[in-house]
């Protein structure tokens, strides 16, 4: 392990939340928190954060007709300082017609269904056909959305690699270009609703990440993906977050 001193951490409009957090990254969230309400227009950095190694981040984006939103979503991919990450577009059969080819380059792969197959359908065939390390994060980014900043990889590494307990990372997004524009959202779940999660009010919950392990050993567990299954035996349609969120945790 070593220590990486002055890690840039994120911008002052960025939030995130953990299912697992130790007594750093608690002092960490806090003093990100603190800088988002004192509305600093500055770049957060701490000495005290350290990286075990690079995780691959494999961005997973199945969309349809979406056209208009995908030269925004993949420039903010491109504008990324972390490097280490391959995106996976899935187009479930759009019947508009677009070119992207110039947006497209070694770290992107675009995948065209001539069916629609749906999202989470989408998602499994990419998981289940495509060669992964046990530590590679999957990440989740619908092609209408886009990253924040140019720093979102690197903490998506960060708080991975300072946590080997850290399985799933979810919630953390603000509305943009909208209205409700920078609106901070505070999504994290009270003890009494993770001790009845399926039960609890569904909160917004991009951004969505974790690791391949764990999918992996959901797989071993459940070889024909029977949980993720509807009442006539096909895979979930809507809502594909739910479903296989509920199901990892």
């Amino acid at each position: 392990m070593r220590k990486q001193e002055n890690i840039l951490l994120a911008s002052s409009d960025f939030n995130i939340y953990f299912l697992s957090e130790n007594d750093e990254l608690l002092q960490l969230k806090e003093e990100l928190l603190k800088a988002i309400d004192e509305d600093e227009d500055v770049l957060l950095f701490s000495s005290s954060i350290y990286l075990l190694n690079e995780h691959k981040i494999h961005v997973i984006s199945p969309f349809r007709n979406a056209s208009s939103f995908l030269k925004e979503y993949i420039d903010s991919i491109k504008i990324q300082h972390y490097n280490n990450y391959h995106v996976h577009l899935i187009d479930d059969c759009s019947t508009e017609e677009y070119d992207i080819s110039t947006l497209i380059d070694s770290k992107i792969t675009l995948k065209v269904n001539p069916i629609r197959k749906f999202a989470l359908q989408n998602i499994i065939e990419i998981l289940m056909t495509n060669a992964y390390e046990d530590e590679d994060i999957i990440c989740f980014v619908d092609a209408d959305d886009v990253l924040l900043h140019e720093h979102v990889f690197e903490l998506i590494n960060s708080v991975y690699s300072n946590d080997s307990n850290l399985f799933m990372t979810y919630r953390a997004m603000t509305y943009y270009n909208s209205e409700r524009k920078n609106q901070k959202l505070d999504n994290r779940s009270k003890k009494e609703e993770f001790d009845r999660f399926r039960q609890s009010p569904w909160k917004v919950d991009h951004l969505r990440t974790f690791k391949y392990k764990l999918f992996k050993e959901f797989v071993a567990v459940d070889c024909n993906l029977n949980s993720l299954e509807d009442e006539v035996c096909e895979i979930i349609r809507m809502p594909y977050d739910m479903a296989i969120l509920f199901t990892l945790i």
